[in-house]
């Protein structure tokens, strides 16, 4: 409160941002569990981060898990600013872990 939009913007990363988002634990021996989840900014029009998770157990010492997120926030202005610093930086991960 009382800051004017430009001010917002220098303040950090996600100023008048919300996030949408789903979990599903299918609650069974593997643990298996997806998360789906969507940042959009309400001051500034086509600037939204999506991400999608998956993850299980595949064993007692190992877990997987993968997902991907996309960025999509247009430079509006000369330079780039907050989430438009990341536009287009989308990427698809996987992680194998083993636990001793």
């Amino acid at each position: 409160e009382g800051t004017t939009d430009a001010e917002r913007v220098s303040l950090g990363l996600f100023q008048r941002d919300v996030l949408i988002g789903y979990r599903f634990a299918f609650n069974d021996i593997d643990g298996r569990e997806l998360f789906i989840s969507l940042i959009t900014d309400l001051e500034r029009e086509s600037e939204y981060l999506c991400s999608l998770q998956y993850s299980q157990r595949l064993s007692d010492t190992w877990s997987l898990k993968t997902g991907l997120r996309v960025v999509e926030a247009p430079i509006k202005d000369i330079t780039a600013t907050n989430l438009e610093n990341l536009h287009e930086s989308n990427h698809i991960f996987l992680n194998l872990t083993k636990f001793f």
